[in-house]
């Protein structure tokens, strides 16, 4: 009986630095506004600082598969700033 393991994973991982902003609703109801400078357009918002960065993570993700699917060249920010930053992973392809 022969075993074969499966392939594997291999992963990419780029991590951008991100910018929140205060955003709040014209009737003052708390909002923030996201977003990462590198990845000019991709931008999200949450109603906490929490809920902006899970929102732009999800939103990157799709937005580096598009990157990839379309043949884009997708370049990781190569220095270190203070701040929030989120990783995404791909799968390679």
């Amino acid at each position: 009986m022969s075993s074969t393991k499966p392939p594997a994973l291999e992963i990419e991982s780029y991590a951008f630095r991100v910018v929140v902003e205060p955003d709040p609703f014209d009737d003052g109801t708390p909002a923030y506004h996201a977003y990462i400078p590198a990845l000019p357009g991709c931008r999200s918002w949450g109603h906490t600082i929490e809920e902006a960065l899970a929102n732009l993570e999800e939103t990157a993700r799709l937005w580096l598969d598009l990157m990839k699917e379309r043949g884009e060249p997708i370049l990781q920010e190569i220095h270190v700033e203070k701040g929030p930053r989120i990783v995404v992973n791909l799968p390679r392809e």
